[in-house]
């Protein structure tokens, strides 16, 4: 229950980190396929970004003495990085090998 309750509260913070992105990039139109895109590029790369720099920091030794706490927060920084960037990037690619229409 606590998972699918996560799941939603990132779906819904993903669309509206993706409608302020949209709204605020010249280029990009807020449509719903666009939004898809982003909220799908958004879990990719909160996921992908988070556990790269997640193992990378451990594998250094720098989170071994850090509480919990401040390990949580390290990654929910990055994590919220990840998205920004991960959902930006897969808009940018939809529309760059989207085909023009005449």
């Amino acid at each position: 229950m606590i998972a699918i309750l996560g799941l939603v509260l990132g779906v819904i913070g993903s669309m509206v980190l993706g409608i302020i992105v949209l709204a605020s990039v010249p280029t990009f139109r807020i449509s719903v396929s666009n939004l898809f895109v982003f909220v799908f590029g958004a879990f990719l790369g909160m996921f992908a970004l988070s556990n790269l720099l997640g193992r990378g920091l451990n594998a250094l030794g720098l989170l071994k003495g850090a509480p919990i706490d401040r390990q949580n927060e390290l990654i929910y920084v990055w994590a919220f990085l990840g998205a920004l960037i991960g959902g930006t990037v897969f808009v940018w690619l939809k529309l760059r090998l989207q085909k023009k229409r005449v």
